[in-house]
């Protein structure tokens, strides 16, 4: 069951975290909640934020760990008695709109920490790992490769539980019309988060065998399944000043669930798996 998308008033912005892409917001909400927020910057329709929704209940229904996402609404009077903004953030972003909302998690790892020192019995499930990996390789996603893995790792009773952040660069980065899922899979191995010195690590003290494989098997398409049957009522719950209109969810319809490319997914996932265990 798909959970009605929350909507929360941004009270205080707290930080801009400077990145390369989108500079998000760190703010406090009428909720007493910090989320980290994106706007749409502009751009209609709005991607890459409806992108990081359908991303987040996906998530969700393939059991990956991610922070709780919301709608989140910035009143643009706080820009102007906020300091130190960048351009990124001019009101005409804010105004009339909606912007997508990550919770922030506490007490959390960076990966890159994790890359160096591998503390392999304290990974919770290390198989998690994997299925980010086939996830990525599903949805296309451009932006979660070695050099920049958006994953953060929770710390909880000295266990590390990795959670998925960041999907706003997915579906190759395409505008929804342009999707076809007669292009197969493009996403490669190169760029994905398994070239990692982490994934190779899990992979090579994993029991890979016909079991473990049958059980991905099975969690993929059990989990593409579970989207397929909820993706109506996942559509429904985003923000329609987005502009997600109907003829944008026919073509991630028809891209993510096309039975032929699926099959092809899955069989380039076990290719990777395949080449982290050769010496």
């Amino acid at each position: 069951m798909i959970a009605d998308l929350h909507q929360y008033n941004v009270i205080s912005i707290l930080q801009e975290i400077l990145t390369d892409g989108h500079s998000p917001l760190k703010v406090w909400t009428d909720d007493n909640r910090v989320f980290i927020i994106k706007s749409a910057q502009g751009k209609m329709p709005a991607y890459y934020l409806i992108s990081e929704f359908l991303c987040g209940y996906f998530l969700q229904l393939w059991n990956i760990k991610t922070p709780k996402i919301a709608a989140v609404k910035l009143p643009i009077q706080l820009l102007s008695t906020t300091p130190y903004l960048s351009d990124r953030h001019k009101p005409r972003f804010y105004e009339n709109t909606l912007c997508f909302g990550s919770e922030l998690i506490q007490n959390i790892l960076d990966l890159n920490l994790l890359l160096e020192t591998i503390e392999m019995k304290r990974i919770a499930n290390p198989i998690d790992l994997l299925k980010i990996a086939l996830f990525d390789i599903w949805v296309e996603n451009d932006d979660r490769k070695p050099t920049n893995n958006n994953i953060i790792v929770q710390v909880v009773d000295k266990k590390y539980y990795f959670n998925a952040i960041d999907h706003a660069y997915v579906f190759n980065s395409l505008n929804y019309e342009n999707l076809n899922p007669s292009y197969g899979v493009t996403n490669t191995y190169n760029e994905s988060i398994m070239n990692t010195k982490l994934a190779k690590t899990i992979c090579s003290q994993t029991l890979v065998n016909d079991k473990l494989i049958k059980e991905m098997e099975f969690h993929f398409f059990s989990s593409v399944y579970s989207c397929f049957k909820n993706f109506d009522a996942i559509s429904s719950n985003i923000p329609t000043v987005l502009g997600y209109k109907s003829n944008l969810k026919e073509k991630i319809r028809l891209f993510l669930f096309d039975e032929h490319r699926n099959k092809l997914v899955f069989k380039e996932f076990i290719n990777r798996l395949n080449f982290d265990l050769e010496p």
